[in-house]
């Protein structure tokens, strides 16, 4: 027995919004416009009950289809969601889907078929289908089931969906007070509250950050290059320099030996750990100098240095002269030009082997 989709046939799933007048299909949106408001959405050749006609109608049971047309996030999206509570036997498929959908079982008892491989689930169960993969699942005879369901959309969908266990399992249990069915619940109530557009979207976030926590995929983490390495070497440094930071703490940041971190920064970017942390604050310190009032006590502070005459020490060494001197000149330089001098210090790459391949020639070539 093979009824119509039970994705999109239920008496209490959820509808497709439908702006008033205010909104422009263009996607441009009246500032006088309502907020929007929900209908159902009829299927070609459907009734206005959502039913096909013929046969079908003696199923009882209405058909709406919730699309989240007019929300779409490129990334992740809610792209169907419903509850539904099954008649005996009632199925889909053989067939395939477009979206990542779950289901999670509330009640009752049915089967899930995927791969040749079939599977007696009950309440608690939650299974998942898979874009493109050949899928079955039927109600049981005496104890049929009623279901939950999510499909989720986007360009990342899969990559996130894939951090957890469940990509490759397919079926899981869930206590009852889990995240995740609790998810289920409020996206059952959502367009009974406003914003609704902004409740899918933070639903299906939390979707799959509880799938990654909760049900983690088991795997060893792949081992990291030298160049991995040094990019996140970099990021440390970039985010933390502002304060007192060393090569010891950014060791123990990433698990490290300390004397692995030095050699592998000083390889690849031609200068030292201590060197970079340098330039940055000197930088830094410079965009302070020439656009802000700020006394050198304070910008001595803002790049790391709690001693003035210590930071005071080493601008004038980099720099050529005091802090004071440099502020002078270049506020100086503004007022005449008023052009404002580039400080900000380009964000240092791992250069490729193409590169280190040009700078050796150029270095060879300079010498003959």
């Amino acid at each position: 027995m093979t009824g119509p989709d039970p994705d999109t046939c239920h008496p209490d799933a959820f509808l497709s919004p439908v702006f008033p007048a205010g909104q422009d299909i263009s996607g441009k949106m009246n500032l006088q416009a309502a907020r929007p408001v929900f209908h159902p959405r009829i299927r070609p050749g459907h009734s206005r009950t959502g039913l096909p006609a013929g046969p079908a109608k003696e199923t009882g049971m209405q058909e709406f289809i919730f699309s989240n047309d007019f929300y779409k996030s490129i990334e992740l999206m809610v792209y169907t969601s419903g509850h539904e509570k099954c008649k005996p036997l009632h199925a889909y498929g053989p067939a395939v889907r477009s979206s990542f959908m779950f289901h999670y079982i509330h009640r009752g008892k049915g089967i899930y078929q995927v791969h040749d491989r079939t599977f007696h689930l009950e309440a608690g169960d939650m299974f998942l289908m898979i874009p493109g993969q050949r899928i079955f699942y039927q109600a049981d005879e005496n104890d049929p089931w009623e279901y939950s369901w999510i499909g989720l959309q986007g360009i990342k969908a899969e990559e996130y969906v894939k951090r957890s266990g469940l990509y490759e399992t397919l079926v899981c249990s869930l206590e009852a007070d889990s995240p995740i069915t609790g998810i289920f619940e409020r996206l059952h109530s959502a367009l009974h509250q406003d914003n609704a557009d902004l409740l899918f979207n933070a639903c299906a976030w939390e979707f799959v950050y509880q799938l990654a926590s909760l049900l983690p995929r088991q795997q060893e983490p792949a081992a990291l290059t030298p160049d991995e390495y040094t990019e996140m070497i970099l990021t440390y440094m970039e985010q933390n320099f502002e304060r007192p930071i060393s090569v010891q703490e950014i060791a123990d940041h990433l698990a490290l030996d300390r004397s692995y971190v030095h050699r592998i920064f000083k390889k690849r970017m031609n200068m030292s750990v201590k060197e970079y942390i340098l330039s940055l604050r000197m930088a830094d310190a410079c965009s302070y100098l020439i656009h802000t009032d700020l006394p050198v006590s304070d910008i001595a502070r803002s790049v790391g240095y709690d001693d003035v005459l210590y930071f005071s020490r080493l601008f004038r060494k980099k720099k050529g002269r005091s802090p004071s001197e440099y502020r002078k000149q270049k506020q100086q330089e503004l007022a005449d030009n008023a052009v404002l001098p580039d400080v900000t210090p380009a964000r240092k790459t791992v250069p490729d082997k193409a590169e280190k391949k040009q700078a050796s020639d150029q270095e060879a070539a300079d010498k003959a």
